[in-house]
């Protein structure tokens, strides 16, 4: 975990997971990515969740919305390895714009990665940086 999501987390800057909430700046950033797609499951938050797990390679799990640092982020905490929660992180953040971290145990505190995709830097201290 980065120093300044252990600092956020400290802080209680990020709050409880709001689960199943797809963030609306995530919904349209995916729905403008994929203009020429179609969506095969409709536009609803929902929908749109169960058409970006389906690009992943670890399943959503444990997923919502958290804000921390005053961003609403999306948040996913599958029972895969750190490695892998990353990769699919970045990834989705380059398809809509956002920024990828990870952080661990923040969920139930037995050994779950959570990984954020944020709209926008999480800014904590001046040397904060995203993990993608």
């Amino acid at each position: 975990m980065s120093d300044e999501l252990k600092a956020a987390n400290r802080a209680k800057m990020a709050s409880k997971v709001r689960l199943h909430h797809l963030p609306n700046w995530l919904r349209l950033a995916w729905m403008r990515a994929r203009k020429n797609k179609g969506h095969a499951h409709g536009v609803s938050g929902w929908a749109i969740s169960q058409e970006i797990n389906g690009f992943l390679t670890a399943d959503l799990d444990h997923w919502g919305s958290s804000r921390i640092a005053g961003s609403v982020c999306f948040v996913t905490e599958p029972y895969s390895p750190a490695e892998i929660v990353l990769s699919d992180m970045n990834w989705l953040a380059a398809v809509v714009g956002g920024y990828a971290y990870v952080e661990d145990d923040t969920w139930h505190g037995f050994g779950t990665i959570r990984g954020i995709v944020s709209p926008s830097p999480i800014i904590i201290n001046s040397r904060s940086r995203p993990m993608s």
